[in-house]
């Protein structure tokens, strides 16, 4: 009697080849093993969205029904259920992530407007808000010219040499519309009293708009790779007689 854990290479031989009918095959034991082909291994986005997006469907239209009848704490759920569902993948398997970050604190960071200033030395474009600014003291000419006694100066963060500060050489960018950053605030809380129950209504309104759009833009994301990949297959290689 032979071994049952007998591999499939010494059953039907040596030889590889990719199979491209399906081929059952009796082992000594009497076992039979059904050989499929071609083997396909999907795609793990591939694979994910059929599960999750009825999930993804049934939630969306909860917090859209919550929100319509004034249930906010269930439209906070169903927001979080949805991001919940959206896969992470671990870095061993490429890092892919589709979930939106919850962070207050990033959101209204990205959301500022970002000020740079350009050394005159190298070229860089420095975030204002974290250069060093110092003022030194003019000579007499230019005291007598510009009517004062200091100037201000900045230092580079690249080069570490000086430049004199000027507003010609700053530049401010701000974020255009629409635009996401797969980041959203987190939900408001509900406070005691009349007036808590006003801010958070209305704080939940914009907090909604946010978080919506936020996890569409993601989910769009999501499906369009699951449309990009979803013909390919990955054929896979095992040993069969020749």
């Amino acid at each position: 009697m032979c071994n049952t854990k007998l591999k499939l290479s010494k059953i039907l031989g040596t030889t590889k080849r990719k199979l491209t009918h399906s081929k059952p095959v009796q082992t000594c034991t009497g076992m039979i093993v059904n050989l499929k082909c071609p083997v396909l291994q999907e795609n793990k986005v591939q694979a994910k969205l059929p599960d999750v997006n009825a999930a993804l469907v049934k939630w969306r239209m909860s917090a859209d029904d919550s929100y319509k009848n004034g249930d906010p704490e269930r439209a906070i759920i169903a927001i979080a259920n949805m991001n919940a569902l959206l896969p992470s993948f671990p870095k061993q398997e490429g890092g892919k992530s589709y979930k939106v970050e919850v962070s207050t604190e990033r959101y209204n960071e990205l959301r500022l407007e970002k000020r740079t200033i350009e050394c005159k030395q190298c070229n860089e474009q420095n975030l204002l808000n974290y250069v060093k600014q110092y003022e030194v003291r003019v000579d007499w000419a230019e005291e007598i010219l510009s009517n004062k006694k200091t100037k201000r100066m900045w230092v580079c963060i690249k080069c570490e040499k000086g430049n004199r500060f000027s507003l010609d050489d700053v530049t401010v960018e701000s974020v255009g519309e629409p635009y996401y950053f797969k980041v959203m605030p987190a939900p408001p809380i509900r406070q005691g009293g009349i007036r808590g129950r006003m801010t958070f209504l209305r704080d939940f309104e914009k907090w909604y708009s946010i978080a919506m759009q936020e996890m569409e833009s993601q989910i769009g994301i999501y499906r369009t790779e699951y449309a990009q990949q979803g013909g390919e297959l990955v054929e896979m290689e095992i040993e069969s007689a020749s």
